[in-house]
């Protein structure tokens, strides 16, 4: 298994400000607009999972009362297993950090990664991961 990778974040800055967004998502293998997805308020699961060209894709969040650890992991059958841990502010009006970005559905949340680090999750696309119950 490949080693995680930790990305840290300073909550005392608005990072996401000013940045232009993708407004496209990848629903398994389909491109789909952000417009038909309506924001949530129900509260954040601790798993979510998703598939993407034959690869799963797994969110387990930890909430804490200042942060949201999210531990994306990425598995594509005959590779190793590819792990990404973020830690982002744990705020309502946003979750994101520079590299990830999170709006939570109905049913799911939607999540991108500027810097994913694994070929197969782009770096351009939001990626629609459901919720487990």
């Amino acid at each position: 298994m490949a080693e995680p990778v930790t990305v840290g974040v300073d909550c005392s800055r608005n990072v996401a400000s000013g940045l232009a967004m993708p407004d496209l998502v990848l629903v398994g293998t389909d491109v789909v607009d952000i417009e038909i997805f309506d924001k949530s308020q129900e509260p954040l699961s601790k798993s979510y999972s998703a598939e993407a060209g034959g690869a799963v894709l797994e969110l387990s969040l930890e909430l804490y009362a200042e942060y949201l650890t999210i531990i994306r992991a990425f598995n594509e059958p005959g590779q190793d297993v590819n792990l990404k841990t973020y830690v982002i502010c744990n705020s309502e009006e946003e979750l994101s950090s520079d590299e990830l970005h999170i709006r939570v559905v109905d049913n799911g949340v939607l999540m991108l990664e500027t810097e994913p680090g694994v070929d197969g999750i782009p770096d351009d696309l939001w990626i629609l991961y459901d919720k487990q119950n």
